[in-house]
């Protein structure tokens, strides 16, 4: 758990200082002239999203180390176990609202907007998640592509 943490701080203060340096340069908040400035922040910026992935993942191993904790994130396994099912249900939804053949909505909604909507579908996809697989093994759309994997076999 020791290594766990020293990758966690680091890889944190690190990934954060890129970040304000990458926004920093891209914004013109430095006396660097404008074309080498976003270039640089872009050379930082291809550092900064694995640093910040390192931040990520040993947070959530730490998170993790608890029981009560895994307990508390139990649902979340539930979208995971029929991810397929999930990913094509958001996809549908969110080009159903955002494309001029649904509500056309792409560049009316917020930021925050935007996150609480996603935030929202998420949390209806838990639940539903969660009561599907107490009735079935698998999601729909696993159940077919397991279907047609091993049809021949």
């Amino acid at each position: 758990m020791h290594t766990w943490k020293k990758i966690c701080i680091h890889s944190a203060w690190i990934g954060f200082l890129f970040s304000i340096l990458t926004t920093a340069l891209l914004h013109d908040f430095t006396p660097i002239p404008g074309g080498v400035a976003y270039s640089l922040a872009f050379s930082i910026r291809t550092f900064t999203g694995p640093i910040l992935m390192l931040f990520y993942l040993s947070a959530l191993v730490l998170l993790l180390t608890k029981e009560s904790r895994q307990r508390m994130l139990q649902p979340i396994a539930s979208v995971g176990r029929m991810a397929l099912t999930n990913y094509l249900m958001q996809t549908l939804i969110f080009v159903t609202i955002f494309h001029g053949y649904g509500f056309g909505l792409f560049n009316q909604v917020g930021s925050f907007a935007g996150v609480i909507l996603s935030v929202s579908v998420f949390i209806i996809q838990i639940v539903l998640s969660t009561l599907y697989l107490k009735k079935f093994n698998q999601g729909p759309m696993e159940w077919l592509w397991r279907k047609w994997t091993y049809k021949n076999v």
